[in-house]
């Protein structure tokens, strides 16, 4: 009895301090234990390599790729469009919105309107079962 009320308390604080994103920080999978997360909600990001920070306005998810609109700040590339390999973590950064769709249509990738803000995927992720498991 005495292992109960040790064990649910720890098991409950450890499961609210979860990797769920609830909090300042809002954040969603996208696969390969990467994640996209935004800040109070008005900046996305991502990790992209150690200590460099892709700003992310708009993406889409697809082929192990986030196709994404650039946003500005923090990103060293001055692009406008990023297509990240999420399986072998390489990116292609293109400049301007014609040159990203030149490439698009050969490679089939995604055109900038079907691109979503994070706030869509985020409620595409959590919402159903998934939102009865957050604490």
């Amino acid at each position: 009895m005495c292992a109960v009320y040790f064990y649910c308390p720890v098991g409950l604080h450890v499961y609210i301090l979860g990797n769920h994103g609830l909090g300042d920080t809002a954040r969603i999978p996208i696969g390969y234990f990467k994640v996209l997360e935004e800040i109070n909600g008005n900046y996305a990001y991502t990790e992209h390599e150690i200590n460099q920070q892709i700003g992310i306005r708009t993406f889409a998810l697809g082929n192990d790729n986030l196709y994404g609109e650039v946003q500005g700040g923090l990103n060293s590339e001055r692009a406008e469009y990023v297509v990240w390999n999420l399986r072998t973590g390489e990116s292609i950064f293109y400049r301007t919105e014609a040159e990203y769709l030149a490439v698009s249509s050969k490679k089939q990738y995604p055109k900038p309107a079907e691109f979503e803000e994070f706030f869509k995927h985020y409620q595409r992720h959590w919402n159903g079962w998934r939102w009865w498991f957050l604490p």
